[in-house]
């Protein structure tokens, strides 16, 4: 009973960061990162995950909040401290985002542009890599794939609050995800392990 208790605090504590009055947080307070922490030692995650009907890829979305949560579970799985140089190294700031094509996905295409569009504004992307998700020089193992390649990732200074779309830009013309706010109230397990 008390494991619950904890479980829904902790999910309480995480929707209020995610979802304040101004939407996800741009920068974490140290009250933020201990909730996060705890979090992720659940092996859980804000990270949001949208796909739609007909489309060919999941999208995924990751906060500060969230890629802090994530670490912490990287780092109890891999069993390594939460204050080792490439367990803090891994909690970079800004928003990131991802595609995993779908297993029905049409391959036929190549991804020309990804940015998101908040009524009528575009964000675009300040960077992209092509990296897996690592901890310091070390690869993430025992997390769930999606979390782990994310080639290419997007990076963000900021997202809307509010709703929006991630487009995604085809040679085969645009795919639209939209993130609704309910999208972002949703945790994600993010640990291979059955915990």
């Amino acid at each position: 009973m008390p494991d619950l208790l904890v479980r829904s605090f902790l999910l309480l504590a995480t929707l209020a960061a995610v979802l304040g009055g101004t939407g996800l947080p741009e920068t974490l307070t140290d009250a933020d990162r201990v909730q996060a922490i705890a979090l992720g030692r659940t092996c859980q995650s804000p990270i949001v995950q949208v796909s739609r009907e007909g489309g060919d890829f999941d999208v995924y979305i990751e906060s500060p909040y969230a890629r802090v949560a994530l670490v912490a579970a990287a780092a109890q799985v891999m069993q390594q401290s939460i204050d080792a140089p490439g367990v803090r190294l891994a909690m970079k700031p800004g928003y990131r985002i991802w595609l995993h094509r779908t297993p029905r996905a049409r391959i036929d295409y190549t991804v020309t542009q990804v940015y998101v569009r908040s009524g009528d504004h575009d964000f675009s992307p300040v960077s992209e890599s092509r990296d897996r998700f690592f901890l310091g020089t070390v690869p993430s193992h025992g997390m769930v794939e999606a979390v782990r390649s994310r080639i290419p990732e997007y990076s963000f200074d900021a997202l809307p609050a509010g709703n929006f779309d991630v487009v995604v830009e085809t040679s085969a013309g645009p795919q639209h995800y939209p993130v609704k706010q309910r999208d972002r109230q949703k945790l994600m397990r993010v640990c291979n392990d059955p915990r």
